[in-house]
């Protein structure tokens, strides 16, 4: 198993916790993130370390999807309860939807 995998599994199950957060409380904005960026860089690793090309496809559209969500979260004060939501549903559905791929891809 790639070692990134158990990395993206924890930041998954701490995606979990907040799943029925409406508002989101300073803390779990500083979290958000901080798992925006951690996801980003265990993509980035598991694209260079992916053998199939359809999984880097994909690995890489998560990225792109990731990545385009930066300039709002970076340093952004006035960011809206819904806007980080959406932050919230992209990584865990980026996560979500690279676990299955590499699950379903396996040998």
């Amino acid at each position: 198993m790639n070692p990134v995998i158990p990395q993206l599994q924890q930041t998954q199950q701490r995606l979990l916790k907040l799943r029925n957060t409406t508002t989101y409380a300073i803390e779990d904005q500083h979290a958000l993130r901080e798992m925006l960026v951690t996801t980003i860089l265990e993509l980035q690793a598991l694209y260079f370390d992916t053998v199939s090309s359809t999984q880097r496809i994909r690995v890489l559209h998560y990225l792109s999807v990731l990545e385009e969500e930066i300039p709002l979260y970076a340093s952004s004060p006035d960011v809206s309860a819904l806007n980080w939501q959406h932050l919230h549903e992209s990584i865990l559905a980026s996560i979500e939807s690279t676990l299955y791929t590499q699950v379903s891809d396996a040998p």
